[in-house]
């Protein structure tokens, strides 16, 4: 029984692991993207805000 039980929490143990990671990965990826994003819709809105006040 102990035998037969172990694996299965050994996979759900690396499948929270890599479903964490993936998360974080995730997170740090979309924190990137708002950023670049951020960084761009700044310009870009500045310009729009230049155009609108001129």
């Amino acid at each position: 029984m102990f035998r037969s039980g172990s694996p299965r929490k050994e996979k759900n143990l690396v499948h929270t692991w890599l479903q964490v990671t993936l998360i974080d990965i995730a997170y740090g990826y979309h924190d990137l993207v708002m950023v670049l994003f951020g960084k761009i819709c700044r310009v870009s809105w500045n310009f729009y805000a230049i155009d609108f006040i001129v």
